[in-house]
């Protein structure tokens, strides 16, 4: 098995970019809204929002990344690191939105 650094297929930079992009949108997300604790009853739209915007680019790098590692057989560093980070994203985000962050 041979590991590469940059993704070969479509998928693998979709996932790549994806979680590139969600570095700075979570970044911006702290500084605008200091790390507040989300639950259903929040009342911070734009806290709310951004948390939906992260959990929507973090599902993007996961899914992509996983369908390109076992579609397209993606070997690249640069994917499995992109869909850790949509993991990463997506348990926060969700448990963040149905209030299990406390």
């Amino acid at each position: 098995m041979q590991i590469i650094a940059l993704p070969k297929s479509a998928l693998g930079w979709w996932s790549v970019g994806s979680g590139v992009a969600w570095i700075p949108f979570f970044a911006l997300s702290v500084v605008l809204t200091g790390l507040e604790v989300l639950g259903p009853g929040s009342n911070r739209p734009l806290a709310v929002a951004l948390t939906i915007v992260l959990v929507g680019i973090a599902t993007v790098a996961f899914v992509a990344g996983l369908i390109s590692v076992f579609k397209s057989n993606e070997r690249s560093v640069l994917v499995f690191v992109a869909t850790a980070i949509g993991l990463y994203g997506l348990i926060g985000g969700v448990g963040s939105l149905l209030g299990l962050a406390d």
